[in-house]
């Protein structure tokens, strides 16, 4: 594996995106009637649940995708390290479109259900492509979707003209994706009905994959941000997927107690409210003595108590993640 220096990095980095500022007009025109209507569908498809979805275009250049997506009803949001392309894609599109080179990264945890990086990625070094993907899972949500379309070739590296890029095989490829926390749901090579000699494009589609521990996080900094119902969305992922009995009663009972503030809390039903913190107080007093959500379940019973006296308060909701 090649290995730069930050230096180097910058420079290459600066040098490929000089070429696109430049040309940028001319790749407007020459790409804007691209059929990737197979790419499109890649992604759309593996995302879970109904939409409308929140997609990132990595690499959106003047912002054609963006578009695709906001016409079919998403929240799509565009990201380039190309000024001229960014401007052209806030422009074209009217949606957010982030200013930021892929070696540098700032995205919102959990953001995005899908990031849709087509003929992007193979600009990053291979030597920085595992934290780079690392910050892309991370925008992710549980679950979410990475699709990747790269021009594919031998595992070699150089600059094309004034463009860096990196040529990955797919072998190549699923050793570098996989370990950042990926699962693979597909792959195809493009343009679709060729001979593989005529077909340049590696096409692949990947999930993320989530530990137990990342999944209670992610609905407990939902849970305690007040989002009671995107808390239970993200546990009931979980739970759907979850084989263990104990891993499953917590899961459930975390589940009940953000139904019930949700109706408490944002939908003023206490009646309903009433009957689900019952449901989640017989899931978690189910659990093993010393389980960790037991200071949690002795909060979810001073809610359902202080609900019943008519005294509930939304500001003693307990929490599940430290300050």
């Amino acid at each position: 594996m090649k290995r730069f220096t930050p230096e180097e990095l910058g420079q290459l980095t600066q040098r490929t995106l000089a070429h696109y500022d430049a040309r940028a007009a001319a790749f407007w025109e020459g790409t804007r009637d691209h059929d990737v209507s197979q790419n499109y569908a890649a992604l759309l498809d593996a995302i879970e649940g109904e939409g409308p979805h929140r997609i990132l275009d990595l690499g959106c250049g003047p912002g054609r995708d963006v578009a695709h997506f906001r016409d079919l009803g998403h929240e799509a949001v565009g990201l380039d390290g190309s000024a001229e392309f960014v401007a052209m894609a806030r422009a074209y599109t009217g949606c957010e479109v982030l200013h930021q080179n892929f070696l540098d990264l700032s995205l919102e945890p959990e953001r995005f259900d899908g990031i849709f990086a087509n003929a992007s990625l193979f600009h990053v070094p291979t030597c920085e492509l595992t934290r780079v993907l690392g910050e892309l899972r991370s925008a992710l949500a549980p679950r979410g979707v990475l699709f990747t379309s790269n021009p594919r070739g031998d595992d070699t590296d150089g600059f094309s003209g004034s463009r860096y890029g990196v040529y990955h095989s797919l072998e190549a490829w699923r050793a570098l994706v996989a370990p950042v926390g990926f699962e693979e749901v597909t792959h195809y090579y493009r343009p679709p009905g060729k001979p593989r000699a005529e077909q340049p494009w590696l096409a692949s589609v990947w999930r993320k994959v989530v530990s137990r521990r990342e999944a209670f996080e992610a609905g407990a900094r939902r849970f305690d941000a007040g989002a009671y119902w995107d808390a239970h969305e993200a546990w009931e992922d979980r739970w759907r997927g979850e084989t263990d009995d104990v891993e499953r009663l917590a899961l459930q009972g975390l589940i009940q107690a953000a139904a019930a503030l949700h109706k408490l809390v944002d939908k003023g039903a206490a009646g309903p409210a009433a009957s689900l913190f019952a449901k989640a107080l017989e899931k978690l007093d189910g659990l093993p003595a010393g389980h960790e959500l037991g200071a949690f379940r002795d909060g979810v019973r001073a809610c359902a108590d202080a609900l019943a006296a008519g005294r509930f308060d939304p500001a003693r909701v307990p929490r599940l993640l430290s300050e």
